[in-house]
């Protein structure tokens, strides 16, 4: 299964059925928290020197984000049953290609 998750695609409607599924603003929902040591105390860096993060993506969140990425690339009748029945198998994550750019903090 491909598709494509762009935020800029969303209507307004599709923000406010994300916000009714999940409970979260999309923002809220895909915003990084910071990574700790065992210890919960000490921040984990990278080999660069820059505090690591990331995003602690639910179920019911990904789950929403494949009903509105569906509807927003052409399938409009996809449901959130049909988005519930998708295998994690079949989704392909990937990361932004320029992610040392700058902006891409």
């Amino acid at each position: 299964m491909k598709f494509s998750i762009n935020p800029d695609s969303f209507t307004l409607g599709d923000m406010e059925d994300f916000e009714e599924v999940t409970g979260k603003t999309l923002k809220d929902a895909l915003k990084p928290v910071p990574l700790y040591e065992d210890d919960g105390v000490t921040r984990q860096f990278d080999e660069k020197g820059r505090p690591l993060s990331e995003a602690n993506v639910t179920a019911k969140v990904l789950t929403a984000l494949v009903w509105l990425a569906h509807r927003a690339n052409g399938n409009p009748d996809f449901t959130l049953a049909e988005a519930r029945r998708v295998k994690v198998t079949e989704l392909v994550f990937v990361e932004d290609e320029d992610e040392d750019s700058e902006g891409n903090a």
